[in-house]
């Protein structure tokens, strides 16, 4: 944008002054230019660059000549007053490119930050739990779906699981007052659960967990929670709900047909595995190991008491149990004897 400005002889306050006069008041000469009165006060008193488009537009309405003047390029002059602004301010404060200067920036930054709550640069807070049952599923969770790493935890759910994820957004949020994102992966049918909060991720590790690939590491149960039986109970929840499944084996008998319900776990971390299987044990029930890397449950009565003492919140398996009891009932399912 180019603009004029005085060089001397006051020309361009004297054309406005006469331009004024023909009209009356500045309010009425700003009605012959877009722009306000104030913006013509400025340009009368040299306080501001004058539009060469608005000068000749006055020119040409009110049958003014044109005064002398001198084109400039804004932007230009722009460039020059900020040059002259850095160097007065580098002489008031120092050079901010030396290792002094950062150092004096990133303090005040980190100070104008802290005063932001919703700033991306203040680490967020989040609520610190005592050991609970929800707390040790919540780890059940994370060492069977989940990846802790130095920012942020991550758990990945099939997709046919969507109503889990709810699931445990809600515990995450009673526990920690914080509620994760859920992302739906690309081309495939699964979601990962992100907590983004290095609080969090210090506390999980503070507790217990680890941030290495389960297998590889052969992660473990906390003792916090191999010593409480209510606690690994919880926590077996929550490994099932994320490594489990519930089955129906079909087995062809004399032409007949009988169906005996199961509940598997499968992981590839011995410790965890054998957490599993010893915690069935001392509950009560007759667990079996297959692979090294599966543990099983095949009576009958003990997959019923299995959902009625450790439970389950995953609705996936709470619906293919329900639909096996109701069919059975019916007589739809018949029961090996």
């Amino acid at each position: 944008m180019m603009s004029v400005y005085i060089e001397s002889g006051h020309e361009i306050s004297n054309f406005l002054i006469q331009a004024k006069s023909s009209v009356g008041s500045w309010e009425n000469l700003s009605k012959k230019a877009p722009v306000s009165s104030r913006t013509l006060r400025h340009w009368y008193n040299g306080k501001s660059y004058i539009s060469l488009n608005v000068l000749e537009l006055l020119s040409d309405q009110l049958k003014i000549a044109l005064p002398p003047y001198k084109l400039v390029d804004f932007l230009d002059q722009k460039r020059i007053a900020g040059k002259k602004g850095g160097l007065a301010r580098v002489a008031l404060y120092g050079n901010p490119g030396t290792i002094a200067g950062r150092l004096r920036g990133g303090l005040q930054s980190i100070k104008v930050q802290a005063k932001n709550p919703a700033s991306p640069f203040v680490q967020k807070k989040i609520a610190i739990p005592a050991y609970s049952s929800k707390l040790a599923e919540f780890v059940g969770i994370l060492l069977g779906d989940g990846h802790v790493d130095e920012r942020q935890i991550s758990i990945s759910i099939g997709g046919d699981e969507f109503e889990y994820t709810k699931y445990i957004s809600d515990l995450s949020f009673k526990l920690f007052n914080y509620r994760p994102s859920i992302k739906k992966k690309k081309g495939v049918e699964m979601y990962t659960m992100v907590f983004s909060r290095t609080a969090l991720v210090d506390y999980i590790k503070g507790i217990g967990l680890i941030d290495h690939h389960k297998v590889r590491s052969q992660s473990e149960v906390p003792l916090w929670v191999q010593s409480s039986k209510s606690y690994s109970k919880a926590c077996l929840r929550g490994l099932f709900d994320t490594d489990g499944s519930f089955f129906i084996d079909r087995h062809l008998i004399k032409k007949s047909l009988y169906y005996n319900p199961g509940v598997a776990f499968t992981n590839y971390s011995l410790p965890i595995l054998n957490f599993f299987y010893s915690t069935l044990v001392v509950l009560g029930f007759h667990p079996t190991i297959s692979n090294n890397r599966n543990v099983l449950l095949r009576r009958v009565s003990e997959v019923h008491l299995f959902f009625k003492v450790i439970k389950s919140n995953n609705p996936k398996h709470l619906g293919k149990f329900k639909g096996f009891v109701d069919n059975y009932k019916k007589g739809k399912v018949p029961k090996r004897l």
